[in-house]
């Protein structure tokens, strides 16, 4: 799948999960990301042409159709036996 095969998937990914986010009571909040959704899906993922993106390359992403994570599969106790100190 191309890279613009898979941003035009974008937006259709993000209105699946747009509901549930945190703060989309909070118009500005909502706007702000329907506006990035908006930009993203008119310019593609940056590349390396790109001032700000000069050293970062991201073709690696654009290969994948990524989507959020549907639920956790780690309790609140395995978090615990996670907590180290050095």
């Amino acid at each position: 799948m191309s890279a613009d095969q898979i941003v035009s998937q974008y937006p259709a990914e993000y209105a699946k999960f747009a509901d549930a986010l945190p703060g989309q009571s909070v118009a500005w909040l909502r706007l702000l990301r329907q506006d990035a959704a908006e930009q993203f899906s008119a310019q593609g993922f940056p590349s390396l042409r790109e001032e700000e993106w000069r050293y970062t390359n991201v073709s690696a992403i654009e290969k994948k159709l990524f989507s959020p994570a549907t639920s956790s599969e780690i309790g609140a106790i395995d978090i615990e036996s996670l907590n180290h100190t050095f």
